[in-house]
C-alpha cells in the first residue's frame, strides 16, 4: 500500500497472528458467530455515539451513516474477527490502513474513533459476560476482543498520521507554490477584476431604477477569488481579516444603502457619498491585496512544465478545502475531467513535438473560458482537471458544453500541419456532501468514461446516490 512500507505490514501481519494464536480456534469461530449476530447492533452502537459527537457533523451525517457507513461497519467488524488464514490476515491489515487513509482524507478526528471503539469494546464485552462461556474461556475471549480492536486502531491511526502528515506538507507546498506564480500577471487580472466590478457598480448607482441589479463584490470575480484562492494562498496574512471586513462593509451595509436611498434632492447628495465611500473602501482592498502580493517572490516549482496548469500533486489540498467549505456555507461545487479525444492520432501523425503544443493550446482554451476563483490542474497526459466553485448542476454543464463546443471550432493546426476536428470528452460531477474527494474524483472519472463510450465529443453529468 502506498506511502507503508512491507516492513510495518509484515509486522502489523505478525502481531495480529500472535494475538490470535493466545486463543484456541474453536473459541475464535465462537467469538465470529456472537459478533456476526450482533453486528448491526454493535455499528449502530459505535455511529450512535460519533453523531453525538459535535465534531462529527463537519464531516458526516446520518443519512450518510445509513445509506453507506452502517452497512461498511458490520462488515469490518466481521472482517477483524473473522478465523483467516496468514494471507487473510495481510488482507485484514491492509483494510486496517485503507480505513485510516480514507479518515486521514476528510480528517476524522482520531479521539472521536477512539472513544467509540472503546464504548463498543465494553458492550461485546458485556455481551461475552452474559454467554454460557466459562470462566477461562470468557477471560481469554474478552483479551481477544480488547486486543484485536487495538491493534486495529493502532495500524488506522498510523496510517492515518502518514497519510494526515504527507497531506499537511501538500497543503503547505500548493500554498507556496501558488503564491509564487507571476504576481504581476495575477496581480493585474484581479486588479482589473477590482475595477470591472467598481465600473459596474458606478454605472447602476446613477441609474436609481437598475439599483436592484447591482452585484455583491463578493459574488464578482474578485470576491470568488477571494474566498477560495486568498484564504489558502495567504493563510495567516493581516490583510486577510482586513479585507473579509472590507467586502462585508461595502455588501452588507454601503450598497444596501444606495438602494434604499429616497428619489429626492437630498438622496442625491447621500448618493455620493455613499459612492464615494464605496470608491476609497475598494481602494483600500485594491491596496491590501497588492501588499499581499507584493511579498512573495515567483518561482516556478509546482506548476506543469508544459502546459503551466497547476500539478495534480496540490488536488488534494484544494478539493479537502473546497468541500470543507461546501459543507459549511451550503455553495456547491463541481470538477470536470476534460479528455482530448483521439489525442493518441496526433502524436503518431504529427510527432510529440506537435502534440505538446496542441496540449498547450487546449490547456489555454480551458484556462481562459474559466473564473479567476476556479482551479485548472494537468491530471496527467492529455488529462486535464477543472474544480468549478459556486455552481449548481446547470451552471457546471454549461460551462462544460461551452468547453466543448470551443474545442469542436477551433483551428488546432500549426506548422504547416492541419489539425482539425479535435474534440474533448468531458465528465461532470457535482459535490453531494460526502466528505471523501475520492468519491467525486471517481464518480467525474465514470462520467468521462462513458462520454468516451458512447462516442466521445460530449459531456457527460456523473450520476449520483
Amino acid at each position: 500500500m502506498a506511502g507503508v512500507s512491507e516492513n510495518i505490514i509484515d509486522d502489523a501481519v505478525n502481531t495480529w497472528m500472535a494475538i490470535c494464536d493466545e486463543v484456541a480456534i474453536p473459541l475464535q469461530h465462537q467469538l465470529y458467530t456472537m459478533i456476526c449476530v450482533r453486528a448491526e447492533n454493535f455499528a449502530e452502537l459505535f455511529y450512535g455515539m460519533i453523531l453525538q459527537d459535535n465534531q462529527a457533523s463537519k464531516f458526516l451525517t446520518q443519512v450518510q451513516v445509513q445509506q453507506r457507513l452502517h452497512a461498511s461497519m458490520v462488515e469490518w467488524l466481521k472482517g477483524v474477527f473473522k478465523v483467516s488464514q496468514p494471507d487473510g490476515i495481510k488482507s485484514k491489515v491492509e483494510r486496517q490502513l485503507h480505513v485510516g487513509m480514507v479518515h486521514a482524507r476528510f480528517q476524522v478526528p482520531l479521539s472521536i474513533v477512539a472513544k467509540s471503539a472503546r464504548k463498543m469494546k465494553q458492550v461485546i464485552a458485556k455481551d461475552l459476560q452474559d454467554s454460557d462461556l466459562q470462566r477461562n474461556e470468557l477471560a481469554k475471549a474478552i483479551c481477544l476482543v480488547y486486543e484485536l480492536f487495538d491493534h486495529a486502531i493502532d495500524i488506522m491511526n498510523q496510517s492515518y498520521i502518514e497519510n494526515f502528515e504527507s497531506q499537511t506538507r501538500n497543503d503547505e507546498s500548493y500554498r507556496r507554490f501558488a503564491v509564487g506564480q507571476n504576481i504581476a500577471a495575477e496581480r493585474e487580472r484581479l486588479r482589473a477584476c477590482l475595477l470591472s466590478w467598481e465600473r459596474g457598480f458606478l454605472l447602476h448607482a446613477n441609474q436609481p431604477e437598475n439599483c436592484c441589479e447591482m452585484h455583491k463584490i463578493g459574488a464578482s470575480e474578485f470576491g470568488l477569488w477571494f474566498r477560495h484562492k486568498a484564504m489558502t494562498l495567504f493563510k495567516g496574512s493581516m490583510e486577510i481579516f482586513e479585507i473579509t471586513q472590507l467586502i462585508s462593509k461595502i455588501d452588507d451595509d454601503l450598497l444596501l444603502k444606495v438602494q434604499d436611498r429616497d428619489g429626492d434632492g437630498d438622496g442625491d447628495g447621500d448618493l455620493s457619498k455613499l459612492v464615494h465611500e464605496i470608491d476609497e473602501t475598494v481602494a483600500s482592498i485594491m491596496f491590501m491585496f497588492s501588499s499581499m502580493f507584493d511579498r512573495f517572490l515567483e518561482v516556478e516549482n509546482g506548476r506543469d512544465d508544459l502546459t503551466h496548469l497547476l500539478n495534480r500533486r496540490f488536488l488534494p489540498s484544494v478539493l479537502s478545502r473546497e468541500i470543507s467549505m461546501s459543507i459549511k456555507t451550503g455553495n456547491r461545487f463541481a470538477i470536470m475531467l476534460i479528455d482530448l479525444d483521439h489525442f493518441k492520432r496526433v502524436n503518431d501523425t504529427w510527432g510529440h513535438g506537435i502534440g505538446d503544443a496542441v496540449l498547450k493550446k487546449a490547456a489555454e482554451i480551458i484556462r481562459n473560458s474559466l473564473r479567476i476563483g476556479d482551479f485548472v490542474f494537468r491530471y496527467g497526459g492529455e488529462e486535464i482537471m477543472v474544480v468549478l466553485v459556486e455552481v449548481n448542476k446547470e451552471i457546471a454543464m454549461n460551462v462544460a458544453e461551452n468547453l466543448r463546443t470551443k474545442f469542436e471550432e477551433f483551428d488546432f493546426s500549426m506548422n504547416g500541419n492541419t489539425i482539425t476536428n479535435l474534440t474533448v470528452s468531458v465528465g461532470v460531477a457535482l459535490h453531494e456532501g460526502h466528505p471523501d474527494y475520492e468519491r467525486l474524483i471517481n464518480a467525474a472519472d465514470d462520467a468521462m468514461y462513458h462520454a468516451k463510450k458512447n462516442g466521445r465529443n460530449q459531456c457527460v453529468l456523473a450520476k449520483t446516490d
